[in-house]
């Protein structure tokens, strides 16, 4: 099982997370508010390089994955044509493939609905 450990206070994150849960037939996610207690228990591993990443992370048999490398994991968990999308994803240099989920990441709050 791979973790998906994500900002559940966060819609758009929250719309992603659903996004993958209807794509991901054969179970291999297992998808974490970050700030819930399974998340917080599983964080507590979290190596000290990655303390101040605020970043999706995915956590698999070979590691600790952020930002757009984590992007390229649960693409790669997905059915066939997702994996080829997450394989011509990481193609891209990461400094370029991090930037363009940097540039996601600081709008995400923005698309939140407002209460009025």
């Amino acid at each position: 099982m791979t973790d998906v450990l994500f900002d559940g206070h966060c819609p758009s994150c929250s719309r992603w997370a659903s996004w993958i849960l209807k794509r991901d037939r054969r179970k291999v996610f297992e998808l974490i508010p970050q700030a819930s207690d399974a998340g917080a228990a599983i964080l507590v591993d979290l190596p000290p390089h990655l303390l101040e990443v605020d970043s999706l992370f995915v956590r698999d048999g070979s590691g600790w994955h952020t930002r757009s490398s984590a992007v390229c994991r649960i693409l790669w968990g997905l059915g066939i044509h997702w994996r080829i999308s997450g394989l011509i994803l990481f193609i891209v240099p990461r400094p370029i493939r991090n930037f363009g989920y940097d540039f996601i990441a600081r709008r995400r709050h923005r698309s939140a609905p407002t209460d009025s």
